[in-house]
């Protein structure tokens, strides 16, 4: 079936004017008997189900080109009209009513024909967010969640929570969403904390970018088993720097020391190694280590706190290159002459104590 799909689709894409009815189908791809119809009537309804082809009054196929079909992502404003930005003309314009359970964000599947400006969303290909995140505020005698997103506040959204939970007055809750449509569900998840309370605000906006300062638990376990002390073994097939006047250079405000450095005049000009820690020995590959500090990327820096990539006991401990005491890193030497050029270099595993913070 999925060759036949493919071949009509080929079929199709190729006939953009013309002859693109069953039996034009039939004809171009040699199918012509009645069990050959009812295959190919099959993988028609099986394309449009999954929006690859649309038909059109006179029963002709289009693909989703032809039909002026097109993924983009939906803006939203905050009077609920939504815009699809086109590259060739203005951006589609989408109604309340056409947006299809679309949220802000969300990538979508959209149809509007050349010169018309507004469209509809057939379908969400892919969501922005699963998650809302509001407060629980006094609106008449009882508590309502308002999200956080003032674009959300005027959809229609039931909020359920565990027998044991109790909504507070000003309490900032993460919600899971469980369905959406023009009544969104949603289920209490997380407290956040009270709005008022140091912090609480800078935390939802984190949470709110997927930048959560608590690690998974799987990936706590796996720090659990991680020394925080060079082991002998660890030396092995290693240069050992450790003799060496070795410096760091972070910040005043740095929370951890990645990099190290150290000069050493030569006849011609310099010797300068550059320590990087050695993450990698200690995060192995696929492990939830790794793929937790994949989906970070980096640390991120806001007014109050730093939220790391890799947990405290990693990013401030063991794969930190604090003054005093021994640390795995990877070294590249550099000789450098006297005018500044790198005349020749090479990297290597190497151990080191640094000397000191400057």
């Amino acid at each position: 079936m999925e060759n036949l799909k493919e071949r009509i689709l080929e079929y199709i894409e190729n006939h953009p004017k013309k002859n693109r009815r069953v039996d034009d189908i039939l004809s171009a791809l040699g199918m012509t008997s009645s069990s050959d119809f009812v295959k190919v009537s099959q993988a028609l309804s099986e394309l449009e189900r999954e929006l690859l082809l649309f038909r059109a009054d006179d029963n002709q196929y289009l693909t989703q080109k032809q039909a002026g079909v097109m993924t983009g992502r939906i803006s939203i404003n905050r009077s609920g009209l939504g815009f699809v930005d086109r590259e060739d003309r203005d951006s589609i314009k989408i109604d309340p009513t056409d947006q299809n359970t679309a949220l802000d964000g969300d990538t979508v599947l959209v149809r509007c024909k050349p010169w018309e400006t507004y469209g509809e969303v057939l379908r969400v290909i892919t969501r922005a967010k699963d998650f809302i995140i509001g407060t629980f505020l006094p609106r008449g005698k009882r508590l309502k969640f308002i999200p956080d997103d003032e674009k959300l506040q005027d959809k229609l959204i039931t909020v359920k929570y565990d027998q044991d939970f109790l909504p507070v007055e000003g309490m900032k809750v993460l919600c899971r969403i469980q369905k959406y449509g023009t009544a969104i569900v949603v289920y209490v998840e997380r407290v956040i904390g009270y709005k008022d309370d140091p912090g609480v605000d800078i935390l939802a906006i984190l949470l709110d970018h997927d930048i959560d300062p608590q690690f998974p638990e799987a990936v706590m376990e796996e720090v659990k088993t991680i020394p925080q002390e060079i082991q002998e073994i660890d030396k092995k097939d290693r240069v050992d720097l450790t003799g060496e006047t070795i410096v760091t250079i972070d910040g005043d405000d740095s929370k951890d020391f990645d990099d190290a450095v150290s000069v050493t005049p030569v006849e011609n000009g310099w010797v300068l190694k550059v320590s990087i820690a050695d993450v990698s020995h200690y995060v192995t590959e696929d492990s939830a280590l790794d793929k937790e500090a994949l989906a970070r990327g980096c640390s991120t820096y806001v007014t109050d706190r730093v939220v790391p990539m890799l947990p405290h006991e990693l990013s401030n401990g063991i794969c930190s290159l604090n003054p005093y005491v021994e640390r795995l890193t990877i070294t590249c030497q550099m000789n450098v002459n006297q005018s500044g050029k790198i005349e020749e270099y090479s990297v290597y595993p190497s151990v080191i104590r640094s000397t000191e913070r400057m």
